[in-house]
């Protein structure tokens, strides 16, 4: 579940202007502040079907060779 907060709104809304104009996004930040869960929202409900992504799962383990 997911409970929008100022941040996380805002970080959509910019998510989603700069992904609408072409540029690449990224969401620096420490763990748990929820920054997956936000551009994972972004892609799937805001962007429309225009939009296509792909969703890639690192740990601790995860090597570049893996990727």
């Amino acid at each position: 579940m997911m409970i929008p907060t100022v941040d996380s709104t805002r970080n959509t809304y910019n998510m989603q202007l700069l992904l609408n104009k072409l540029y690449h996004v990224v969401f620096p930040g420490p763990t748990g502040t929820g920054k997956s869960l936000n551009a994972a929202n972004c892609l799937q409900y805001k962007m429309g079907d225009d939009c296509q992504y792909i969703t890639l799962t690192f740990s601790a383990q995860t090597g570049a060779n893996q990727t």
